[in-house]
C-alpha cells in the first residue's frame, strides 16, 4: 500500500469518526437530570426547545441503525424521558410534543422487552397514559401504549383490580379493552382454560407493538407450563399437532423438542406424533 494510500485511509477514519462524534453530539453527553447537581446548557435546551428534542431523537434512531443494542440508545431514550416528563404541561397541547413522547415510550417498550427489562418501561409507559393518552385517545399507537401499560399492571405487577380499572377509564379501542380484559383475566383468577389465553393472543398482530411486548413477558412462558402441565395431567396422550393448535394456538413455536426432554413421543403408523404423559423420561 502506497503512502499516499495509507494517508487516504487515515484522513477518511478521522472524518468519519469527526463525523460520527457531531452526529451523537447530545448521545455522547453524559448528564442526565437524574444524577446532575444543577442543569447544564445541553438539558435546558432539551426542557425548553422541542427541535432540539427531535434532533436527540434523530441521533438515537441514527445509532439504532448502526448498533441495535448500543447502550448510547439506553442512554438517549433516558434523557428524553426524563426530558418529557419535567417539561411544563402546557405542551401537552402540542402534537409535535406528544408525537415525540409516544414514540419514544414506544422505542422503550421495544428497547426493554428485548432485553427481558419490561420494569424498566413501566413507570413510562403509565406517565404517558395518565397525561398524555387523553389527548391522542383515537390514536392507534396511543392505544397500543395503554394495552401494553394494563398487561404489565396484570402480568407483571398481578394487580387485576388496577388492570380493569385502567382499561374502564383510558380504552377507547372496544376490540384491545376486550383482548385484554381476557388475557389479564385468564392469567390472573383463571376463570377459563389457559388456551383461551392463547387463542386471544392470536388475535393480536405479530407485528404489533402489544404482541411483541406480550411474547417477551414472563407470563409467556409462565403460561405455556401452566398449560401443558394441566394438559398432562388431565390427558394419558395427545397428538402433538392437536397439543399445539387447539391448546396453543400454534404460538410454542419448540413445543415438540421441549416436551419431549420429558415425556415419550411415539410415531403412529399413519405418521401422527403423539406425546405420552404417562410415560415420562428417565
Amino acid at each position: 500500500m502506497s503512502h499516499d494510500t495509507r494517508l487516504e485511509k487515515r484522513r477518511f477514519k478521522f472524518s468519519e469518526h469527526a463525523r460520527q462524534q457531531i452526529l451523537n453530539h447530545q448521545l455522547h453527553d453524559q448528564f442526565l437530570l437524574s444524577r446532575s447537581g444543577a442543569i447544564n446548557k445541553n438539558l435546558h435546551l432539551l426542557q425548553n426547545d422541542q427541535a432540539a428534542r427531535m434532533r436527540l431523537w434523530t441521533e438515537i434512531e441514527a445509532q439504532e441503525s448502526l448498533d441495535g443494542n448500543s447502550p448510547l440508545i439506553e442512554h438517549g431514550l433516558r434523557k428524553l424521558r426524563e426530558i418529557i416528563i419535567t417539561v411544563d404541561s402546557e405542551s401537552y397541547c402540542d402534537v409535535e410534543f406528544r408525537t415525540l413522547a409516544a414514540r419514544v415510550c414506544e422505542k422503550t417498550v421495544q428497547f426493554y422487552s428485548r432485553r427481558g427489562e419490561h420494569h424498566k418501561s413501566y413507570p413510562f409507559l403509565k406517565f404517558y397514559v395518565h397525561n398524555l393518552l387523553i389527548y391522542d385517545a383515537s390514536e392507534a399507537l396511543s392505544q397500543e401504549l395503554a394495552i401494553c401499560c394494563a398487561l404489565y399492571i396484570s402480568h407483571y405487577a398481578h394487580d387485576i383490580s388496577l388492570c380493569l380499572s385502567l382499561l374502564r377509564s383510558q380504552m377507547s379501542d372496544f376490540t384491545l379493552h376486550e383482548l385484554c380484559k381476557t388475557l389479564s383475566l385468564v392469567y390472573c383468577i383463571k376463570n377459563e382454560p389457559s388456551c383461551v389465553w392463547f387463542r386471544a393472543m392470536t388475535q393480536i398482530p405479530a407485528s404489533s407493538l402489544v404482541r411483541q411486548f406480550l411474547e417477551t413477558l414472563p407470563a409467556f412462558e409462565e403460561m405455556k407450563q401452566r398449560t401443558i402441565q394441566m394438559v398432562s395431567s388431565s390427558y394419558n396422550q395427545i397428538s402433538i399437532s392437536f397439543l399445539s393448535a387447539y391448546w396453543f394456538s400454534g404460538l410454542w413455536a419448540d413445543l415438540e423438542p421441549q416436551i419431549s426432554q420429558k415425556w415419550s413421543i411415539e410415531t403412529l403408523k399413519t405418521g401422527t406424533r403423539v406425546v405420552k404423559f404417562k410415560s415420562k423420561r428417565s
